[in-house]
C-alpha cells in the first residue's frame, strides 16, 4: 500500500528552500501558533489543523509562481536566491506543510511555564522562558536528525498518520506513484478523487453528522428536562 501511495524516485532539479517556503512557511507557523495557543485556553478548546495551512498553500504557491517575477540577488551565507525559480511543486509544498504543522502544534514545555506562573507564581522572565521553550523544541529536532538514519531513510519505517499528506501531495502536484500507473483501464485521476473525497467530508463535517454530534455534546439536556432536580443532576 506503501508503494501505491508514497513515490519511489526523487527529482533533483526541484527547488525546495525557496522564497515561496519561507513566505508562506512564516506565515502560516505564526498565524497558527497564535491562533491554536490562544484558542487553547478556552473551556472548549480546539485547534486549527495544519491541513488548512497545507490547503491554502496550494493556490498561494501557484498564484506567486505566476505573478512574481524572477529576480535573482546573492545573500551572505546563503548564496545566490531566485524569487521565483519556477512552478510550484512538490518539495515546496511539503516545507509548508511541516512549517505549519510545527506552527499548530504547541510546544510542551509551554504548559510548565504557565503553571510556574499562574499557580506557583514562579517567574523566571521573559529570555529564560524563551530560552526554556527554544531547548525544549531543538531537542527535540535534534534528536529526530540524530536517529534519522534509523528510523527516517529505511523505507520500511512506516508511519502511517502521514499517508494521507503524502497522498495529497501525489494528487495535487501529479507525483508519479505505483497507483497511478496506466494499466490499460479507465480510472479517476488522484485530483479528482481527492476532490470527491473533499467534497464527501465537507458535507459530513459542516452539514452532516461530524457538526451535529459535537453540537449534541453541548446541548444541556438534563437541565432543560428537570431543571430543579437534584437526582438527575
Amino acid at each position: 500500500m506503501v508503494k501505491d501511495i508514497a513515490p519511489t524516485t526523487d527529482d533533483p532539479t526541484l527547488p525546495s528552500f525557496t522564497l515561496r517556503v519561507w513566505i508562506l512557511g512564516t506565515l502560516f507557523c505564526v498565524i497558527f501558533s497564535y491562533i491554536n495557543k490562544i484558542l487553547a485556553f478556552r473551556t472548549n478548546a480546539f485547534a486549527i489543523s495544519p491541513f488548512v495551512g497545507t490547503l491554502l498553500a496550494y493556490p498561494l504557491g501557484q498564484f506567486m509562481a505566476k505573478v512574481i517575477p524572477s529576480i535573482k540577488f546573492n545573500v551572505p551565507f546563503i548564496g545566490e536566491v531566485d524569487t521565483n525559480p519556477g512552478p510550484f511543486n512538490v518539495k515546496e509544498h511539503v516545507l509548508i506543510y511541516i512549517f505549519s504543522s510545527t506552527g499548530s502544534s504547541a510546544i510542551y514545555a509551554l504548559y510548565n511555564v504557565i503553571v510556574q506562573e499562574v499557580f506557583y507564581e514562579l517567574y523566571l522572565g521573559t529570555f529564560w522562558d524563551l530560552a526554556f521553550l527554544f531547548c525544549s523544541g531543538a531537542m527535540g529536532f535534534g534528536l529526530s536528525g540524530i536517529l534519522r538514519k534509523f528510523l527516517i531513510r529505511p523505507s520500511h519505517m512506516i508511519w502511517p498518520t502521514v499517508l494521507p499528506s503524502v497522498a495529497m501531495f501525489s494528487a495535487l502536484h501529479h507525483v508519479e506513484t505505483k497507483s497511478n500507473e496506466d494499466d490499460g483501464k479507465k480510472h479517476w485521476s488522484q485530483l479528482r478523487m481527492f476532490g470527491f473525497g473533499a467534497i464527501v467530508m465537507g458535507i459530513w463535517t459542516f452539514i452532516g453528522p461530524g457538526f451535529m454530534s459535537n453540537m449534541l455534546n453541548y446541548l444541556p439536556l438534563m437541565c432543560w428536562i428537570a431543571p430543579k432536580s437534584n437526582t438527575l443532576l
